[in-house]
């Protein structure tokens, strides 16, 4: 396995300017308007992109339209950083098997989180990734905390999502961690990628080994 160089960004000290952009679903106007007051009462300067409030179905606009949007951005040299003003699709992962965007999880920790997705699916997306190989070679799986997937649909039997991750995760041999504060629940810790961690699942603990940004 080639691991990267890990190329760390700068702090992005108060009086910074954002860009705010939306690479995935739409965004309300009252939250997006809620969020850009909270990086404003933090001491930053927020730019927003030109395609945050589009709409198509459930997607903030076309593919070319926020990809554009999140290019622009990123490429403003007046931009200190850039952040999403919503979450993404989780399942994604799965969906890049096959392709040239494949993950690869060797020697990694790999983590994971998900919302509004019933116990059945998760559980059919972790068997395709066990099917592929890919969680077995990982170093440990961290698992945010997904209060919205912990039971199935009402008045149907099911499983609890504590009980797929037992059954699937559990003979992997592998530190696993459910309920990390970093998903969709009330708590959710900022995680630097790409750095080197211990996930201690008896502790039960995730240690950040080295900086996350430039000294």
């Amino acid at each position: 396995m080639t691991v990267r160089a890990v190329q760390r960004p700068r702090p992005v000290w108060p009086g910074a300017t954002i860009g705010v952009v939306a690479p995935a679903g739409p965004v309300p106007p009252e939250e997006l308007e809620a969020g850009l007051q909270r990086l404003q009462s933090w001491g930053y300067r927020a730019v927003v992109g030109d395609a945050v409030l589009s709409r198509r179905g459930y997607l903030a606009g076309t593919d070319a339209e926020r990809a554009a949007d999140f290019n622009r951005v990123w490429a403003d040299p007046a931009v200190n950083a850039v952040i999403c003003a919503r979450g993404g699709y989780g399942a994604m992962i799965v969906a890049l098997l096959g392709t040239p965007w494949e993950p690869d999880f060797t020697g990694r920790i790999v983590l994971l989180e998900d919302v509004d997705e019933a116990p059945y699916r998760i559980d059919r997306m972790l068997v395709q990734l066990l099917l592929a190989g890919k969680l077995q070679r990982a170093a440990g799986i961290l698992i945010g905390d997904s209060p919205t997937c912990l039971q199935g649909p009402p008045n149907r039997p099911s499983l609890t999502l504590p009980e797929v991750l037992a059954e699937l995760l559990g003979p992997l041999g592998i530190p696993v961690l459910y309920g990390f504060p970093c998903g969709h629940g009330s708590h959710r810790a900022t995680l630097p990628l790409g750095v080197r961690a211990r996930l201690d699942a008896e502790a039960p603990a995730l240690t950040i080994l080295e900086p996350a940004v430039e000294a």
